[in-house]
């Protein structure tokens, strides 16, 4: 037994995750065996919204082996062009920002932020995997 195994960290101060890819599968797997809706659009939002804003790249994951393309690019019931591809690029920047500004070293909550830049980042790769269309995204011209 590891002793240090209960106190481990990552760079976020947060408890790593102890729940494995497969873990999420299989409980997506059971939950759509049952009738449930993946893309069941709530107030604002869609799971699959709700993932990138949250940082959860397993959930999105797990989530997108059961889309299609065109499911992985829909937004939400109010927003339609802000698809989980963006959510995912709009929370990277904020990571991004604070590093840059060196607002990391001031403040926890910006600690934190930059702490889940890898959780983004890989939920990037994760949605682009699944066929997220880029070309949707905004550019600095628009």
């Amino acid at each position: 037994r590891d002793p240090t195994l209960a106190t481990d960290r990552v760079v976020s101060g947060d408890t790593p995750s102890v729940f494995s890819q497969e873990f999420f599968d299989s409980h997506m797997d059971l939950i759509v065996s049952n009738g449930a809706d993946v893309m069941r659009a709530g107030v604002s939002s869609t799971p699959l919204l709700n993932a990138p804003l949250l940082g959860c790249n397993r959930a999105a994951a797990a989530l997108c082996r059961h889309l299609t393309a065109a499911q992985v690019n829909r937004g939400g019931p109010h927003s339609p062009n802000r698809t989980p591809l963006m959510v995912a690029a709009e929370q990277l920047d904020r990571g991004a920002v604070l590093v840059e500004g060196g607002l990391a070293d001031e403040d926890e909550t910006a600690r934190w932020r930059v702490g889940r830049i890898q959780h983004d980042i890989l939920t990037i790769n994760v949605l682009l995997r699944a066929g997220a269309d880029i070309t949707r995204l905004p550019t600095a011209t628009q």
